[in-house]
């Protein structure tokens, strides 16, 4: 039984931003390494990305500079909605720009 008492974080991911296109690229592609309850996409560059659960629907904008923050509601404590393997995937909506995108997230253990 998980007691989930404990809160890790999983492995940092990122794009650089100047190889992004209109295009979904996934963030990470290896997928999530755990099942996390918060997801933190980053937006470290000069513009604007669209973020997708599967690299075809567009699910979220996050603007240049800014930060997009999900959190996963319980139905149960041993059941996050984001789950293991789960794969974001990002595009820009312009020609690509100096920084990065980044992926973090938080799991309970």
């Amino acid at each position: 039984m998980r007691t989930n008492n404990r809160i890790i974080a999983i492995e940092l991911t990122s794009l650089d931003s100047t190889s992004l296109t209109v295009n979904y690229q996934a963030i990470n592609p290896d997928g999530l390494e755990e099942a996390c309850y918060l997801l933190r996409i980053i937006n470290d560059s000069g513009m604007d990305v669209t973020l997708s659960g599967d690299g075809v629907t567009d699910n979220d904008f996050v603007m240049a500079g800014d930060t997009a923050m999900v959190t996963a509601p319980y139905s149960s404590a041993d059941m996050p909605n984001f789950k293991e393997g789960s794969i974001i995937y990002v595009k820009s909506t312009g020609a690509g720009q100096s920084g990065a995108v980044y992926l973090a997230g938080y799991a309970r253990t």
